[in-house]
Formats: C-alpha cells, structure tokens, sequence
C-alpha cells in the first residue's frame, strides 16, 4: 500500500520505476570508488578525498529512513566535503581547480541538506542540478575534442575522471528522494510524469548528438561555420517537433480513452440511478400494498374478534350459571370439569379483547382519552391488586416511588393496562425467594416507569420479537400460567400511542428491567422517548 502525504501524493514509486531505487547507491559506490582509486594509484588528492567522502555520505543517504547516527556520520562526511572545497576556493590548499571546489561546495551543502525534514531534498536537488550541467559541460568539451579557450581556461579546466564523478555524484542525489522535491514529477505515474520521462532522454541525447555531427561535419569541411550552424538550429527544431508530436499523439490518444472511459461511467452512472428509481418505485408499491394488506388484515382481526366477543360473553354467563348450580346440582365431577371450562373461555376472553384493543389502535378505532393523571396514584392501585398474589408464591415486591412525581396527560384505563402486563410478567417469571422492584422517577419531560425482576430473564436475540403479536420467550412461565403472547405487543401499541418508548434490558438468567417513558404533555405538545 502507497504511504500518502499531508497533501495525498504518494511516497512509493510505481512499478514502471522500481528500478530507480538502484541508482543512488551505484552512484555512492561509483564516486567513491572513482575517489579511492585516485587515492591508491595516484597521489593524495584533495579532489579524489572529496569524492570518496561524498559517496561515503551519499550511501549512507540512500534510504529514506536513515538511523541517527548514520546521519550524523553522513553530516560530518559531507561537512568535510564543503570545507576542502572551500579551503580550496580560499586559495588555503591547492591541486584543486576552481570549478571543482565550487561544485564540491555546492554538493557538500546538498548533502547535508538531507537532514531537512521538509524543504531538504528540494534545496538538495536543485543545488545537484546546477552542478549537472557544468559536468556535462566538461564531459562534451572532452568528447567534442574542445581546447579551452583564455579567459576561462583556468577556470573551466577539470580532468575527465572528475567530470564524469560528478555527472554520476549529481545523478545520485537527484534521485535519492525521487518521490520528495521537484523529482516527484518525473517519478509519479501521473500524464506529467509519464511525459516528463518520455522527453527527458530526447531533451539530454539529441542536442548532444546533433552538435557533435554538426561539429565533425564542420571539421570535414562540408560546410562553414554559419551553414552548420544554421543546420544544427533546423535539425534540433524538426527532431523535437517530431519528438513532441509522438508525446502529444500519445496524451491525445491516453486523454481519448480516459473520455470514453468518463462516458462509459456517466453512463453507467445514469443505468444504475435509473435502475435505483425504478427499485424505489417497486419499493413504494409494495410498501402500499403491504399496508393494504395490514390494514385488512387488521380489519379482520377487528371483525372476527368482534363477532367472537358476542357468543363468548354468552357462554361466560351460561357457564357462571351453571357453576353456580343454577341449571342443576352438579356433581364433583362435572364442577371441577367446570372449572376448567370457565379457566379456558376467561382466557379465550381476554385473548379476544387484546386482539380487539391492539387492532383498534391500528386502525385508529380506539381514542385514547388523555386527560391529567397522578402515575403515582395508578401504579400504587396496580401494586395493591398484584401484592397479594407476590405474597402467595413468596416474592419480595419492592417500590421506590419518587416525591413529587408531576401529572402526565394520558388514557388512565390504558395505562393501567401497561401497569398490569408488566408487573403480571415480572411475577409470572420469577421464582419463589426472588424479587420485583418497581422504580418511578421524574425526567425532563415525563416520568419514567422502570420494573426489574430476578426471573429467567430473556436472551439477546429475543428481546426485540417479544414486542411483537403472539411471540413467547422459549422458557414457560415458572407459575404454569399460560401467555396469549399479546400483552407487551398491546403494551407497546399504547406506550407509542402516548408518543413514548419502551426497552428492556435482559440476559438469559439474570432477570429483566422493563423500562416505560412517558412524556407529561403528550396530549398537548407531544413527548420525547
């Protein structure tokens, strides 16, 4: 992965110059070797010691992350490069030619700019880049068969071995941070840089290559020197024309696919919103015809429940006769078959009222009736009905009760209702010994009602489905009562009519906390969960 900058240019090289990584080291191996063997075979040399000193530091450079101690090194090696040829121009020491101790001095500083965090490796090429040129200068003088002419003889004269050591010295430092500087343009594998590198060799080898021809054909005595010239100036011009021509050709056709690839992902960009529009549509269909389809569902759990209610209440009343002995004596039997007949309609009975009150709230069937309501006064007249059955299976039914605790706006009968479900629940799955501890406080905006419980307590991925229509926790009820499965379904249908919430917090044996908000003036501003 491409380690980014601050400003999100990369810090590798691409693949297609993996190679360049391999050059700065050369370099330092190169120039310090040209320095050694100057040393060895020759005589001392102050420009043969900068060398050597140079491609020491330059090495020890070569990385990006260079250890402390290799830095200070590096510094000292470079520091000393500076001062021979600064010795050298102050006319200290000698057996070194001016344009050599300048180039050392120049190189000395970009050597010791490496240590520059930020601006290092920029001031650091730019300063190899002004030595390059006298070296390639020196280099073709050599090549072209050049005599150095007065004035600047002395000050242009350098030995070919060390021309050569600083082309090869300059190249170094160049590409050490090829991703820092303005090297980071040839080096990326942006349009810029694949062109820069494309015409870089035609920008060094052709003017090299033309002038050393239009020389040798002046030396031939093909031409004077004003046709040659003339002629150097039109081949040069044509040659990059043509050069430049290849490269714009290139970008032209690299700029036509990017456009074609651009029109392809506007196109396809389009397809997909439209395919988007279309699924939402197919969305928003299907999501009306499933709230048709809950709506005559709800329907028909109104009617039916309704068209049940009737014979029920009259098969509750004739079997109260009965069981009372007002058709007949009945024998033990039959009362205790009676029993259970009038167990199972009661419960039959309930079942359909919660079916009737849940598919009322749906349909909007059912107005809550909101009025000013004392939650306190409701939840203790809920806890006198249910303490005595706490009693009966030996359960510690604890309340904390907050002072003052202000009226809410709400449908009391509705609310006793939630009351109910919960406390019922919290005894029904509790076992003997354990305890109930029902908690009712104040909030910002209403009161909250919390009640936890030491039962069986519900797993993690139940607790959401237990809200929901005929859903039962896996565990039974441990009094051997039997759930219709629809009273905190019916709970939570009223808590949201009285724009409140509710959770549960739980885990499998460790009991339950059934937690109600109730805002205080829903029935005239509405509430907060």
């Amino acid at each position: 992965m491409s380690e980014i900058s601050e400003v999100g240019e990369t810090r590798t090289l691409p693949d297609s110059l993996s190679g360049v990584k391999y050059v700065t080291p050369l370099a330092a191996l190169a120039t310090a070797s040209i320095g050694l063997l100057v040393l060895i075979g020759w005589k001392f040399d102050n420009s043969a010691l900068a060398f050597l000193l140079s491609g020491v530091s330059l090495w020890l450079l070569r990385k990006e992350k260079v250890s402390l101690g290799k830095k200070i090194i590096a510094s000292g090696l470079a520091l000393g490069v500076v001062v021979l040829g600064g010795l050298t121009i102050g006319e200290v020491l000698f057996g070194m030619p001016p344009l050599s101790a300048y180039s050392f001095v120049l190189l000395g500083i970009a050597l010791l700019c490496f240590n520059l965090r930020r601006s290092g490796p920029l001031i650091a090429q730019f300063l190899a880049l002004f030595v390059a040129p006298v070296s390639l200068f020196t280099f073709l003088g050599y090549v072209y068969g050049l005599k150095p002419q007065f004035p600047l003889a002395a000050f242009t004269q350098m030995p070919l071995s060390t021309s050569v050591a600083f082309g090869i010295l300059s190249v170094g430092i160049l590409t050490a941070r090829p991703t820092r500087g303005f090297m980071k343009i040839f080096a990326s594998d942006s349009v810029a840089g694949i062109t820069a590198r494309r015409l870089l060799p035609a920008v060094l080898l052709i003017p090299c290559v033309m002038g050393w021809l239009r020389l040798m054909g002046q030396r031939a005595g093909f031409y004077g020197t004003e046709f040659g010239l003339a002629l150097f100036v039109v081949l040069i011009i044509m040659i990059f024309g043509i050069v430049v021509f290849l490269n714009a050709a290139s970008l032209y056709e690299v700029d036509r696919k990017r456009k074609w690839a651009e029109a392809m992902m506007r196109h396809s960009y389009e397809d997909l919103e439209r395919r988007v529009e279309d699924r939402t549509l197919d969305l928003r269909q299907a999501n009306e015809r499933l709230k048709k389809l809950d709506e005559m569902k709800s329907n028909f759990v109104a009617l039916a429940s309704h068209e049940l209610k009737t014979p029920l209440t009259a098969m509750k009343g004739c079997l109260s006769l009965i069981s009372q002995g007002k058709a007949g004596v009945l024998t033990r039997k039959q009362h205790e078959l009676m029993n259970v007949v009038e167990e199972a309609s009661g419960r039959l009975h309930r079942l359909v009222d919660d079916l009737l009150d849940i598919s009322g709230i749906d349909l909007g069937q059912i107005k809550m009736n909101f009025e000013p309501a004392s939650l306190k006064t409701l939840l203790r007249e809920e806890l006198m009905v249910v303490r005595a059955q706490a009693r009966e299976k030996g359960i510690d039914l604890e309340e904390r009760l907050e002072d003052p605790i202000k009226d809410i706006h709400c449908d009391r009968d509705r609310i006793r209702e939630v009351i109910d479900n919960l406390l019922s629940n919290a005894l029904k799955y509790t076992p003997p010994g354990g305890r109930v501890q029902v908690e009712l406080r104040s909030e910002r905006q209403g009161a909250r009602l919390e009640v936890r419980d030491t039962g069986i307590g519900i797993p993690s991925e139940e607790q959401e489905r237990i809200f929901e229509p005929f859903q039962h926790i896996k565990k039974a009820g441990l009094s051997g009562e039997k759930s219709t499965g629809l009273g905190l379904a019916l709970v939570r249908k009223i808590i949201d009519a009285h724009g409140g919430a509710i959770r549960v917090q739980s885990g499998e044996g460790q009991g339950a906390t059934f937690s109600v908000f109730l805002p205080q003036n829903h029935g005239e501003k509405g509430g907060r969960p």
